[in-house]
């Protein structure tokens, strides 16, 4: 994630710093995402998960 959509994942219990990304094959398209904030999250880890939902194009889904 770049650019507007960096968020603040660190340290997980008053998050302060984009430390955090994900990145994906050009042949996928991102169609959302966040940054999971329960308590069990903040207390399972130093940085939060981040969160991605990715659309396989159709001609790649026939391949899988």
């Amino acid at each position: 994630l770049h650019g507007p959509r960096i968020r603040r994942t660190h340290p997980s219990p008053l998050p302060l710093f984009p430390l955090d990304r994900i990145y994906w094959d050009r042949d996928l398209q991102a169609v959302g995402f966040h940054v999971h904030r329960s308590r069990l999250a903040r207390v399972a880890s130093d940085h939060l998960p981040v969160v991605a939902r990715l659309r396989v194009p159709v001609a790649h889904q026939a391949h899988a």
